[in-house]
């Protein structure tokens, strides 16, 4: 059972993450406003935020993942695993993007190779600004020793 303060951060995230705003609107102030909310998570906040991942739409979960690019702590690391394996091409660069700038050693060596080799099959389709994304994780990927 949750707490009732749970249910409301959670509730709150829930409902920017959900929101119709314009794309400006999200980058210019609701996107740092979720990661204020995520900041404040405890654990168990982290868990339910993890669970309620399969159940919400693409844009939800893209939105998620860049909230999540500069909280770089090991519930952010699962929750974009479990987004990586959504199948979903735009949530798997928005995850990749998210990832550039943590630490990967989390990841672990075989779930870096499998990433990135994914990574280079989309970067052959990609637009510039996605290429420049991938090609970043790649490169930061093949560093990985």
């Amino acid at each position: 059972m949750y707490r009732k303060e749970e249910l409301n951060i959670l509730n709150e995230l829930d409902k920017y993450l959900k929101s119709d705003m314009l794309e400006d609107y999200w980058y210019d102030s609701t996107l740092f406003i979720c990661e204020d909310i995520i900041q404040k998570f405890s654990s168990t906040e982290w868990d339910k935020l993890e669970n309620m991942i399969p159940k919400e739409d693409i844009c939800w979960n893209i939105r998620l993942a860049e909230c999540l690019g500069d909280i770089n702590n090991q519930y952010a690391i699962e929750c974009i695993l479990k987004m990586l394996n959504t199948g979903n091409d735009n949530v798997f660069i928005a995850c990749i993007d998210a990832l550039r700038d943590m630490d990967m050693l989390f990841l672990g060596k075989d779930k870096v190779k499998q990433f990135k080799e994914k990574a280079e099959i989309l970067l052959q389709e990609s637009t510039l600004p996605v290429q420049k994304i991938l090609e970043v994780f790649i490169k930061k990927a093949d560093n990985l020793k």
